[in-house]
């Protein structure tokens, strides 16, 4: 089968053990062009989910297989309004995971906590993403709201450090003041700067 991504097209052997490797390599192309996967146009049909399913029960009979992105406009929106609704989600636990680590953290608690990590990380990926989108000043015109945000996002990095380093001591005061008084408050300010973002009316656009 011809996989086809932007301007390049690869062969692969029609192996279901191929599989892994195809999204292995739709992955890193992806990164590798700063963009996000919207859906496949395999044989002319779209496939809007169950990618995997799908390949696996038509693998002896694809042809080409072409991956279809978002584009610019559409992935900064489409991270706005993920981030608003994770940090949204997130506030709410984090008062109660908080209080959980003063007193005595149970298993749930490191889990939530470790969840919470993650979700930090990619906060700061998406920045990153962002980014490095080339004609950025045409999609987001309220720079200042966006530096803003920048600045208050970048500052997770010291936040992960020494959430890391209390996680692997496990210093349960530390990690309880860091959600807080550093994590919950950075919330709260990236919460304004995405809600300006978008667009009044409760459509949803950076700009």
């Amino acid at each position: 089968m011809k996989i086809v991504f932007s301007q390049e097209s690869f062969e692969t052997e029609n192996r279901i053990e191929n599989i892994d490797g195809i999204f292995s390599l739709i992955d890193d192309k992806l990164h590798d062009y700063n963009q996000e996967f919207d859906f496949f146009e395999i044989d002319g049909i779209q496939v809007n989910d169950n990618f995997k399913k799908y390949f696996a029960d038509n693998m002896e009979s694809i042809q080409e297989v072409v991956v279809k992105v978002k584009d610019d406009k559409r992935m900064v929106n489409d991270i706005v309004i993920s981030t608003d609704d994770y940090i949204l989600n997130a506030k709410t636990r984090l008062k109660s995971l908080s209080e959980e680590f003063y007193q005595s953290p149970q298993s749930k608690s490191w889990t939530d906590l470790a969840d919470l990590f993650e979700g930090l990380q990619w906060m700061l990926e998406t920045v990153i993403k962002i980014d490095r989108i080339s004609n950025l000043e045409t999609i987001i015109t309220n720079h200042e709201v966006w530096n803003e945000y920048v600045q208050n996002i970048t500052g997770l990095n010291t936040i992960i450090l020494e959430l890391s380093h209390a996680m692997q001591n496990h210093d349960h005061i530390l990690i309880g003041d860091l959600l807080q008084y550093e994590v919950l408050s950075l919330f709260e300010n990236a919460e304004h700067n995405l809600q300006l973002l978008m667009a009044p009316g409760g459509n949803h656009h950076a700009s």
